[in-house]
C-alpha cells in the first residue's frame, strides 16, 4: 500500500477534486451549457486545422513545440497588418488573411519535410469551413455578451473583423484598450468560419479548452503527469460555471494571455542546444505578449532584463524589445491622434510608487478581501495549495532550476503587482477583476507543478 502510495501519489492528489466534482454534479451545481455537441464538433475540427498548421511548423524548425508553431500562425496576421499600415491605411483583416497565407504556402513549399503532407491542413481547411458553415444554425451564437465581454471585448472584436484593426483603434469602444487579443479572436473566426459578418460563436473560445491540453501533453515527458495536467485542468473547467466562461465560453482575454505565456516560454526552454535562429524566432513572438494584458507589458521588459543577463540567452534578448519599439512607432505614426495606456493615464505613478514604499493612503485591507474572493474557488485554491508545495520541496531538494524559478517568479510577480495596484490606485474599485488576473495564470500553475515534478523524477 505505502509502496503504490509512493509511485501513484498523483493520481491520490486528484482525489479531493474528484470528490469535488462528483458533489457538485450530483447536488446540479455543475452545468455544461459550455459543452454541448455541435460547439464541442466544430471547436475540434478547428484545433485540427491549428494543429496540422503547428505540425508544418515543428517539421521546419524541428525542436520547435506544435503548440508554438499553432501561436506564431495566430500572431502572424496581427504582426503582418501592423508593418503593413505603416504604408497603407485601408488594409483590412480579409486582406491580411490572405497575403499572410499566402506567404505560409510559400514558407511551406520549400521546405522538403513539408510540402509533401501540406495537402492535410489544405483539406482540413476547407473540411473545417464546410462542415462550421453547414451547421452554424445548430451552434451557440452571441452568448455570454455581458460584463467587459459586451463593453469592450465583443464590440472591438466585431469592429476589427467588419471595418479594419484601424479602424477599431482610431475609433474604440472604450479608448485605451490593448486590442490584440481581439484581432486573434477576429483571426480564428475568419479561420473558422470565414463569414461577411461577425459573430461570437462558442466554438472558437472552446478552441482554448484543446489548445490548452495539447500544452500541457507537450509540455510532459512523464506519462503520469501528462494524465495528471490534462484531468486537473479539465476537472477545474468542468467543475465552475466561472472558469468555464472565462476560459472556453466568451471573449474574455484570460483564455489566451496564460496560454501564450506558458507555451512559449516552454518552448523556449524545451530547446537545448538553442541556434541563434530559434532564440530570435522565440524572442519575437514573446514581445507581442506586451501588448496582451496591463501586467504582461510589466513582464516583458522584466523578462528582458532578466535574458539579458543570462549567458544562454542574451544574444537573442533584443527581440523582446521588437513588440514593444512596433506598438511605439505605430502611436508616434498612423496611431499619433490615438490616447494610449487607458488604464496608465488614470494613475499618478510618480505618487503611487511613493506610497508603496512610504506605505500611506494604503488601503491594506483590500489584500484581505481579494484572498478572500480567491479562496471561495475551493478547487482552485487546492491547485495554488499543491504549486506552492511541490515548487519550494524541489527548492528544499536543491532540485529547481532557471527555468522553474522563471515560472514561478512571474507568478508571484503577477499576484503582487495586482495586491499593490489594488490596495494604492485602485484602492476604491470593485475587487472582482483582480481574482480574473490571478485566474489568467491558471495554465501556468499547472505548468510549474509539471516541471516541478519531473525535476524531482529526474534525480
Amino acid at each position: 500500500m505505502i509502496r503504490n502510495l509512493r509511485t501513484n501519489y498523483l493520481y491520490f492528489l486528484l482525489l479531493p477534486l474528484v470528490f469535488n466534482f462528483l458533489s457538485n454534479l450530483f447536488d446540479g451545481n455543475i452545468v455544461l451549457q459550455n459543452f454541448q455537441v455541435y460547439d464541442v464538433f466544430s471547436s475540434i475540427l478547428i484545433f485540427l486545422f491549428l494543429y496540422s498548421v503547428g505540425f508544418c511548423f515543428k517539421l521546419v524548425y524541428k525542436n520547435i513545440t506544435i503548440t508554438f508553431g499553432i501561436i506564431t500562425y495566430l500572431f502572424s496576421f496581427f504582426i503582418l497588418e501592423t508593418l503593413i499600415l505603416f504604408f497603407y491605411s485601408e488594409i483590412n483583416i480579409h486582406t491580411t488573411f490572405v497575403i499572410m497565407n499566402l506567404i505560409w504556402l510559400v514558407f511551406y513549399l520549400q521546405s522538403k519535410s513539408v510540402n509533401k503532407i501540406l495537402v492535410i491542413p489544405i483539406l482540413l481547411y476547407f473540411l473545417m469551413n464546410y462542415l462550421n458553415n453547414s451547421f452554424i444554425d445548430f451552434m451557440n451564437i452571441n452568448t455570454n455578451i455581458q460584463g467587459d465581454v459586451k463593453d469592450v471585448f465583443f464590440p472591438n472584436t466585431l469592429k476589427i473583423y467588419e471595418i479594419s484593426f484601424s479602424e477599431s483603434i482610431l475609433n474604440p469602444t472604450m479608448a485605451g484598450y490593448p486590442q490584440f487579443m481581439s484581432y486573434i479572436d477576429a483571426v480564428i473566426y475568419k479561420i473558422a468560419f470565414g463569414l461577411e459578418n461577425y459573430s461570437f460563436i462558442k466554438s472558437t473560445s472552446l478552441v482554448f479548452f484543446w489548445l490548452n491540453l495539447l500544452l500541457f501533453i507537450e509540455v510532459a515527458n512523464n506519462r503520469k503527469i501528462k494524465f495528471f495536467s490534462v484531468f486537473l485542468f479539465s476537472l477545474l473547467i468542468i467543475n465552475s460555471d466561472w472558469l468555464q466562461f472565462l476560459f472556453v465560453a466568451s471573449l474574455m482575454s484570460e483564455r489566451m494571455a496564460g496560454y501564450f505565456l506558458a507555451g512559449i516560454l516552454f518552448t523556449l526552454f524545451n530547446i537545448k542546444n538553442l541556434s541563434s535562429h530559434e532564440l530570435s524566432i522565440i524572442f519575437f513572438i514573446l514581445s507581442f505578449l506586451y501588448i496582451t494584458k496591463q501586467f504582461f507589458s510589466i513582464m516583458i521588459p522584466l523578462l528582458f532584463f532578466i535574458f539579458l543577463s543570462t549567458k544562454s540567452y542574451k544574444k537573442g534578448s533584443l527581440f523582446l524589445l521588437s513588440a514593444p519599439l512596433l506598438n511605439e512607432l505605430s502611436y508616434r505614426t498612423y496611431f499619433y491622434q490615438v490616447p494610449r495606456e487607458h488604464h496608465i493615464r488614470q494613475i499618478d505613478i510618480l505618487d503611487t510608487i511613493q506610497d508603496i514604499f512610504l506605505i500611506r493612503d494604503l488601503k491594506l485591507e483590500n489584500i484581505n478581501t481579494i484572498l478572500q474572493n480567491l479562496f471561495i474557488d475551493t478547487p482552485f485554491t487546492y491547485l495554488l495549495i499543491l504549486v506552492i508545495s511541490i515548487y519550494f520541496f524541489s527548492l528544499k531538494e536543491g532540485k529547481s532550476s532557471f527555468e522553474l524559478n522563471l515560472y514561478f517568479f512571474l507568478s508571484v510577480s503577477n499576484l503582487l503587482l495586482i495586491l499593490m495596484l489594488y490596495i494604492s490606485a485602485w484602492r476604491d474599485m470593485e475587487l472582482e477583476s483582480p481574482i480574473r488576473y490571478i485566474y489568467s495564470f491558471m495554465t501556468v500553475y499547472i505548468l510549474i507543478f509539471s516541471k516541478s515534478y519531473e525535476t524531482l523524477q529526474k534525480h
